[in-house]
């Protein structure tokens, strides 16, 4: 289960085409407590659990007074800790045979490219 550079280069230039673009964006290039739940399948208040129990890395910034996170943080954090990614915003996990886009968890097959390492 990993994502390379290059996926997360091509996501990111979508979201900043998006960003100087006159459409509403899409691709949010961050994700809250809310979203990481629904990432990971987690029930209720589990994500809250993580952050204050410390499970969830350090938030990246603050937004609107909440905690928010990069998506290659989080990505970097299922992988990890073993976690499965059930929903993927960027849509950059695929499994096996599928398309990119799917919502499933699998390795990325092309091992020349290295693997997101999230900056502490």
């Amino acid at each position: 289960m990993k994502v390379t550079r290059a996926q997360l280069k091509a996501k990111a230039r979508e979201v900043a085409e998006q960003l100087i673009g006159d459409e509403p964006l899409t691709m949010s290039p961050t994700v809250g407590l809310k979203e990481i739940g629904r990432m990971f399948g987690a029930a209720g208040h589990t994500p809250y659990q993580w952050k204050n129990r410390g499970v969830l890395p350090e938030a990246d910034a603050p937004l609107s007074g909440n905690p928010a996170w990069r998506l290659p943080t989080i990505y970097q954090f299922a992988e990890d800790t073993g976690r499965t990614i059930v929903w993927d915003p960027w849509g950059l996990y695929a499994p096996s045979g599928e398309a990119e886009g799917g919502s499933g968890v699998a390795a990325v097959e092309d091992a020349d490219e290295a693997p997101v390492e999230a900056d502490s």
